[in-house]
């Protein structure tokens, strides 16, 4: 089969988004042909190819500059779904169709599906990671969030097009709101996480996150400024991932946290810590860092929001939170044994490592 695929950042180890990009194409490569197109800002570094069956027909230039142009072209749809759309690009992709006749279009991210709106006799598969109505029904004003709901119904509903999500409420939400049914898939499971075991449960908690997006970063202020405090007790603090403040880490450093910073493989050190910590307060869809955390056999300290999606048979590891003080008192009472921690581990990768995208998209 051939596939046109549209995706709006660098598939890499990066964040959740990208990961699931990389392993997608590492999957659907193996029996298909990939037509690829992505978008990346001029410090990213390139997407490494890693099958002879996947071709990148075009790297997209990005910027605000960039993005806040082609706001100004589609003014009639929310930004998020129109900052990535070029009308050159969509030239491209339209004589690139007229040569090869592509058997399908796959639109990974809700930034990708005006482009399907050009194609429609052409079979697409849409990857919606959010519901980003939700998303933006949590931090912007109401009007604002009926012109997001607006636009997102007018990006999604197009003929010849499949609807994946990533959890059943993603999938209840579709439909409520836009009278759209999904495919419910499962997040990939990141064979470095499935391989990390740890020997012993290092005295430290993690956190884990791509910090340039405002729901992660807020989070990790608000733990340092509301639960730290409240602790009472001697705790290390790891903290993984890239886009932390200059200023925010110096601010670290006298909170006895080690600042990691991005690496390829964080998941030794995520299977030592004896809970990884998620308080979030905005964004929406499944947070593939639980996901991923329990593929380790970590138990998670979070609230609400960072459980969102995840089936409740897992929610020994889910250890939910209300208030500062609920993080604290967990954090003291915490107690699993490795035992415990290997038995969840076999449990979790044996039931969340079906249903994926490329075994759904194959039936």
């Amino acid at each position: 089969m051939e596939i046109l695929f549209l995706t709006p950042y660098v598939p890499s180890r990066k964040a959740a988004g990208e990961n699931f990009t990389r392993l997608a194409l590492d999957d659907l490569s193996k029996e298909h042909k990939i037509s690829l197109v992505y978008f990346k800002y001029k410090n990213d570094p390139i997407y490494e190819v890693n099958s002879p069956n996947v071709e990148v027909i075009r790297v997209c230039k990005n910027s605000f500059a960039v993005k806040l142009l082609n706001c100004f072209k589609i003014p009639f749809l929310f930004p998020v779904f129109t900052i990535r759309f070029s009308f050159r690009l969509l030239l491209l992709l339209k004589k690139k169709h007229s040569k090869k006749k592509y058997d399908m279009l796959l639109l990974d991210h809700s930034q990708m599906f005006l482009y399907g709106k050009f194609f429609p006799d052409v079979k697409k598969i849409l990857i919606s990671h959010d519901v980003m109505y939700q998303r933006y029904s949590r931090k912007l004003n109401q009007i604002a969030v009926l012109f997001a709901k607006y636009s997102e119904y007018y990006v999604i509903k197009q003929r010849n097009a499949d609807v994946f999500s990533f959890c059943g409420k993603d999938k209840d939400i579709l439909r409520e709101n836009y009278n759209i049914e999904s495919m419910v898939i499962n997040s990939y499971l990141e064979e470095n996480a499935v391989k990390a075991v740890a020997n012993n449960i290092e005295d430290c908690f993690v956190f884990f996150g791509n910090w340039k997006r405002s729901e992660n970063l807020d989070g990790l202020k608000w733990f340092f400024e509301k639960v730290f405090p409240l602790l009472k007790i001697p705790c290390k603090f790891k903290i993984i991932g890239s886009g932390l403040p200059t200023d925010f880490m110096k601010h670290l450093a006298t909170k006895n946290a080690e600042c990691l910073g991005f690496f390829d493989n964080p998941y030794n050190e995520i299977a030592k810590a004896k809970a990884l910590i998620a308080p979030l307060f905005s964004g929406a869809g499944v947070k593939v860092k639980v996901i991923e955390s329990f593929t380790c056999g970590v138990p998670v300290i979070g609230n609400e929001i960072a459980f969102e999606g995840i089936p409740d048979e897992f929610s020994k590891f889910m250890l939910k939170n209300s208030n500062a003080e609920d993080f604290a008192n967990t954090m003291r009472s915490l107690s699993f044994s490795i035992q415990e921690r290997i038995a969840f581990k076999k449990d979790f990768i044996c039931k969340f490592g079906k249903n994926t995208f490329g075994e759904v998209l194959n039936k």
